[in-house]
């Protein structure tokens, strides 16, 4: 084999050789994922953690003038007989029963229940948050039930309030504008201005405004010390009976600056 063949021999087996790439490297296949939608959690609302009463909800407990228990909504517990029906609601705890009304805003008290003569059973409220309150009713003494009660109007501020309660809603001209008369129903919204004498039903009261707050008292003439007393301020309101089983009344402030006030009242 000549020289020049071999060169060109090993040039060609060169040229092959450079050709075959081996075993060549194989590539993934793609994997598709399918992506799962999250499941919502649904939130729902914590009632308002109370502390514990003494006697829970069993209301039987306050037969007797002493116990301390929890109300949610609503409830009918019996003092001494009497019979005394709770609302509880965001920013309120209404006491109805023995012919008065007993209005609290947050927490307050001790107040007396009325409708005893002799001992009176206190109520205290020492919780409240939305319908949720605690409620302790003490007694020293034996009282002696009534039919009727001189109603009592409570207004005191939520402990959570950070800031003071207006001194003032603005004023605006009422329905009724300075017709007091138009109260002898019970129905009227009026406009009070330093001092009015209104009839209500069967009562006069004497109304005096000063610094955003209304003064209202009716005294029995033949008993100046038998007196229906109260103070609103915007943050309660007042309620009674002018006489037992009779028809009961609710006065509320709906504006008040200084010395002017504009008062609503209704019956139930």
């Amino acid at each position: 084999m000549s020289a020049r063949l071999l060169v060109v021999l090993l040039a060609l087996g060169a040229l092959v050789g450079c050709g075959s790439s081996g075993t060549s490297a194989s590539r993934p296949t793609p994997v598709q994922v399918e992506s799962v939608p999250a499941t919502p959690v649904a939130r729902t609302s914590t009632p308002a953690i109370a502390p514990a009463a003494k006697d829970g909800q069993n209301y039987k407990a306050c037969a007797d003038g002493n116990c301390e228990v929890l109300i949610r909504g609503s409830a009918v517990i019996a003092v001494y007989t009497v019979l005394f029906t709770f609302t509880v609601a965001e920013g309120s705890f209404d006491e109805r029963g023995g012919g008065g009304f007993l209005h609290v805003s947050g927490i307050g008290g001790p107040a007396p229940l009325g409708g005893f003569t002799g001992a009176e059973p206190a109520l205290e409220v020492t919780f409240h948050e939305g319908d949720t309150a605690v409620v302790a009713i003490r007694t020293i003494g034996t009282p002696t039930p009534t039919r009727f009660r001189t109603p009592i109007a409570i207004a005191t501020a939520s402990p959570r309030r950070t800031t003071p309660p207006p001194t003032k809603l603005p004023i605006y001209q009422p329905a009724d504008g300075t017709n007091y008369e138009a109260c002898r129903d019970g129905h009227c919204e009026v406009l009070l201005h330093r001092s009015a004498k209104i009839t209500i039903g069967n009562l006069p009261f004497d109304f005096t405004v000063t610094n955003g707050a209304v003064h209202m008292l009716s005294c029995r003439q033949d008993n100046p010390l038998d007196c229906y007393d109260f103070h609103l301020d915007g943050s309660g309101g007042a309620g009674w009976s002018d006489e037992p089983g009779g028809v009961m009344y609710d006065a509320n402030l709906k504006a008040y600056d200084g010395e002017d006030a504009v008062l609503s009242v209704t019956t139930e």
